[in-house]
């Protein structure tokens, strides 16, 4: 026998698909290792550019999926482990931005991801000579003594991207004071209206995406020129280019045309002098 929904439920389920069928943005959200008080700080932070909501993946499943968006349906798969779900009024790459934004430092713990390539930076450290040799070693560091001190001759590469941390490494990192990991939202996918956005393509610099912005209007305008496509940008440089090519149609075919008169007359003028030269043999 199929166990009823609870009444409390259906209510939350319905109560969360009216609020997104009010926002033009919907982001799911990872929001595992991030401690309650940074989360309620992260939704301070975002008060003016979205609302965040924490609630249990059915029921952030079910509230897509009788939303009255139907391509919401496309966020469905991507509401995994502890989830929340952001909504906004802004453009998704300007979200994202804000969330990469009012991300912190954290301190690594033994068994996440490394984001990227963890490196313990060359120069001296706190440590005096002892024990801390043996642990530093452990984890790759070849440390010389100086002065009293412990000193990190070169960059050293402890963990690459996406490997595990281990506890020792873990440890060391901690006492270095290195905190490699964020504190933040993490964008798994974003839909706006009927675009679907994985967080691959959005993770962009404003810098980049200004440049490729930049560099895809050059080439539509060249393309454009060269396959003399007339439009508001080009029918001034197209016209410019037609009369140019007028003009040399003109003198080359010794055509007489106003205004270019005197161009052809100087023309034929010089023919006519050197041909006269080279009859006399000078």
């Amino acid at each position: 026998m199929k166990r009823e929904t609870p009444k409390w439920k259906k209510e939350k389920v319905k109560v969360l698909a009216e609020s997104i069928n009010k926002y033009p943005t919907i982001a799911i959200c990872h929001l595992e290792g991030i401690p309650t008080k940074e989360l309620q700080t992260i939704r301070n932070k975002l008060r003016d550019h979205a609302t965040l909501i924490v609630s249990r993946k059915s029921i952030i499943r079910r509230a897509l999926e009788s939303s009255s968006n139907k391509t919401a349906n496309n966020l469905v798969n991507h509401v995994d482990g502890i989830s929340g779900i952001l909504l906004s009024d802004l453009d998704p790459f300007e979200l994202y931005s804000i969330l990469k934004k009012n991300k912190s430092p954290a301190p690594a713990k033994a068994g996440q991801e490394a984001p990227r390539d963890i490196v313990i930076p060359a120069g001296p450290t706190p440590f005096a000579p002892g024990p801390i040799m043996s642990q530093l070693g452990a984890v790759g560091i070849k440390p010389k003594i100086e002065q009293g001190k412990l000193v990190v001759p070169e960059d050293t590469v402890i963990v690459r991207q996406g490997e595990k941390i281990k506890q020792a490494v873990a440890e060391i990192l901690n006492r270095l004071d290195i905190k490699p990991m964020q504190v933040g939202l993490d964008v798994e996918a974003v839909l706006n209206k009927e675009d679907f956005y994985q967080k691959n393509l959005l993770d962009i610099s404003e810098e980049e995406y200004i440049d490729k912005v930049k560099a895809a209007f050059a080439e539509a305008f060249n393309l454009s020129m060269n396959a003399e496509i007339i439009n508001d940008l080009t029918i001034a440089h197209l016209l410019m280019k037609a009369q140019s090519d007028v003009k040399k149609l003109i003198l080359s075919e010794y055509l007489i045309w106003e205004g270019e008169t005197e161009k052809l007359l100087n023309i034929v003028n010089s023919q006519a002098n050197a041909l006269n030269n080279h009859i006399r043999g000078e």
